[in-house]
């Protein structure tokens, strides 16, 4: 009997303990995530400036004298981006429960978890490339004055 308590008690300092330990590992990896997320949002800005959202587009079209062949191409450009980030997005899913399913066992196959976080990144890195070539097609569908006039709209709506 007195075995059964001294491990009762023993488990009752222990267990907040590791709980806690845990819990700032977490607090940790999320810190590191946030900060990793932070350094690609600044690495995006820098080449970001040189290209045109497709709502920025849209919102100064007469502005800029869109022609009819351009809205098409650049309706064309964002209905592919849809079509193929919709896919992406069904496997993300997919992988995203499978990593999940992997890191829920009482005991992880390292190999395993690394090779399915790797099919997460690879399908993070179509969907990037995939946004890219689209504000790529945008502005290789403007010409050199309407590019010239969406970055002065672009900068007169931040100095506001």
């Amino acid at each position: 009997m007195k075995r059964h308590v001294l491990i009762a008690l023993a488990c009752a300092f222990v267990l907040p303990i590791v709980a806690h330990a845990q819990a700032q590992e977490r607090e940790h990896a999320e810190q590191e995530r946030m900060r990793a997320e932070q350094e690609r949002k600044h690495a995006d800005q820098n080449f970001e400036r040189f290209l045109f959202p497709p709502e920025l587009v849209m919102q100064h079209q007469r502005q800029l004298g869109l022609t009819e062949v351009q809205r098409q191409e650049i309706t064309q450009a964002i209905a592919q981006l849809q079509a193929e980030v919709v896919e992406l997005q069904w496997q993300l899913q997919d992988r995203t429960v499978l990593l999940g399913e992997i890191l829920n066992q009482p005991r992880i196959d390292t190999q395993d978890a690394l090779q399915r976080v790797e099919e997460l990144f690879e399908i993070e890195r179509q969907v990037k490339t995939a946004h890219l070539v689209l504000l790529i097609d945008i502005k290789n569908t403007l010409s050199e004055e309407q590019q010239r006039r969406l970055m002065e709209l672009r900068a007169q709506r931040w100095d506001r």
